[in-house]
């Protein structure tokens, strides 16, 4: 049987500041045996798919893609929209794709429907699926990963009915990644301006063909380095709210919108340059402005009326944490990754022995103990290659 696997993603640096057309660093990450969304492979004679772990079981219907996702339930949303789209791209060009049943299952690095680890599981379920048809009609997935993420994000897009960054989907397609964003209006399929069949067709060709302008992707080798990654117990902060927060502060206050977006993305620049050099203290002092940054941020965002109760980026505990783990032997800089708030605590420390590792993992524990918050270690590692295909 045939496994299409695609990684989860760590953003350790660019957090909101992607989103002006700031670099952001998304670390692509995989369990311990290389898998993060996966999906399985079997012949049909449907497009099926399937997801005992969600509860999903449904059927895409060739003859008319549109009236497929037209009539989907939230719970099936994203997977129908990412087979559908896929399988609309392979239509405008005259090609039947085989039929195939896709059964999705999720590491249990992404944690809990209560306990999200913030890896990024949609971008991951989304790339599984469109490279599964690719796969299985003998394109190769490494040939086509910018084909393949395009219609990634456009998926994403249709289902979720706004475009996002795209620096997950990105890094489940390539990997470990500098990525610099594209406009969002290069996505202008809208699904509540299509109408019919064709109209589904054309808006997904139309957006997949068409270049992107200012889109930069480069793989980012993190030669030396090792990442850790703790979920936080009990932790659950949502990216919608989150980003809707900061929205409402930067259409309130634009001007200091922008200075603080340019003193994290001068922070993170320099970080970016620390990385490439092994310059530990550039690292760390890069990392430290673009921190200083988000939690001024999150001072202005609660100021913003309706705001009062957002999360912090950085909230306070694991902040401390932060601090102290870095003046462990090793360690070189800490982050709320992504959006922040509570999902996870991310840190990159220098490449050392299993030994070293573990004690700098239960020192961090101990750091977390004293905060009076519950970690665990997710059992993942960096990945270089992106979304890839595995005989199992």
């Amino acid at each position: 049987m045939t496994e299409i696997t695609s990684p989860g993603k760590v953003l350790f640096l660019g957090g909101y500041a992607v989103l002006e057309g700031h670099p952001a660093l998304s670390i692509a990450v995989v369990d311990k045996e290389g898998r993060g969304v996966s999906a399985m492979l079997s012949e049909s004679s449907d497009y099926e798919i399937v997801s005992e772990q969600f509860g999903i079981k449904t059927k895409i219907d060739f003859d008319d893609l549109y009236k497929t996702v037209s009539g989907v339930s939230d719970e099936e949303r994203l997977v129908v929209f990412s087979y559908a789209t896929v399988l609309a791209y392979f239509k405008y060009y005259k090609i039947a794709p085989v039929p195939l049943r896709i059964d999705i299952k999720n590491s249990e690095i992404y944690g809990g429907k209560e306990d999200k680890s913030g890896l990024g599981s949609s971008a991951g379920v989304v790339t599984s699926i469109i490279a599964s048809v690719f796969h299985r009609n003998n394109y190769e997935i490494s040939a086509n990963r910018e084909i393949i993420m395009k219609l990634s994000m456009i998926a994403h897009a249709l289902a979720r009915q706004k475009t996002g960054s795209g620096f997950d989907i990105a890094a489940a397609a390539f990997g470990t990644i500098k990525y610099v964003r594209y406009p969002p209006e290069v996505i202008s399929a809208n699904i509540n301006n299509i109408h019919n069949e064709q109209e589904f067709i054309e808006a997904i060709a139309k957006d997949a063909s068409k270049p992107w302008p200012k889109i930069k992707i480069e793989p980012f080798l993190l030669d030396g380095y090792d990442l850790l990654v703790f979920n936080v117990k009990g932790g659950n902060t949502s990216t919608l709210q989150a980003v809707k927060a900061f929205k409402s502060f930067k259409k309130a206050k634009p001007e200091m919108f922008k200075q603080i977006m340019d003193k994290q993305a001068e922070g993170e620049r320099n970080a970016f340059k620390g990385l490439e050099t092994h310059n530990f203290s550039l690292v760390r002092s890069g990392v430290h402005s673009a921190r200083e940054a988000h939690r001024m941020l999150s001072s202005k965002i609660r100021e913003i009326p309706g705001n009062e109760n957002a999360d912090s980026i950085e909230p306070e505990a694991l902040g401390n944490v932060i601090d102290a783990s870095e003046k462990i032997d090793g360690v070189i800089a800490g982050r709320c990754p992504g959006a922040g708030g509570w999902d996870s605590l991310s840190f990159i420390i220098e490449q050392c022995s299993l030994d070293k590792k573990n004690k700098i993992v239960d020192r961090i524990n101990k750091l977390a103990e004293e905060e009076g918050l519950g970690v665990d270690l997710l059992d993942c590692k960096i990945d270089k290659r992106g979304v890839v295909a595995r005989n199992t």
